[in-house]
């Protein structure tokens, strides 16, 4: 699923600019996939329950065995970050140059 969006696997825990990352958090009764942490290249961010999101700068302070913790790592993947480009509204630009062209033609510009 990750793969398809550009994801590999990497060893390297940190944060690391330039990239997203997603580790995958297993419960160590069954190793069964539990939670997933993100890093956009800044900060780690989780989400723990339905209102509660946290930045935290180490994937070691969930881990481990106590109710409050989500078991271990067992992978981490990453990608280079997405550069967004803002696209103008095409048609939105031409109306508005339209616009600003018959304004200065009213004021004999």
């Amino acid at each position: 699923m990750f793969a398809s969006q550009g994801y590999e696997l990497t060893d390297n825990r940190n944060v690391e600019a330039g990239f997203e990352k997603i580790a995958i958090y297993v419960d160590l009764e069954d190793l069964a996939p539990g939670h997933v942490a993100k890093s956009d290249g800044v900060a780690w961010k989780s989400k723990l329950g339905r209102y509660q999101d946290i930045e935290h700068s180490s994937l070691d302070l969930l881990e481990g065995d106590q109710h409050w913790e989500y078991g271990i790592v067992e992978r981490i993947l990453r990608r280079p970050v997405k550069k967004k480009i803002r696209k103008a509204n095409g048609r939105k630009a031409a109306h508005e140059a339209t616009a600003s062209a018959e304004c200065a033609r009213k004021d004999g510009r």
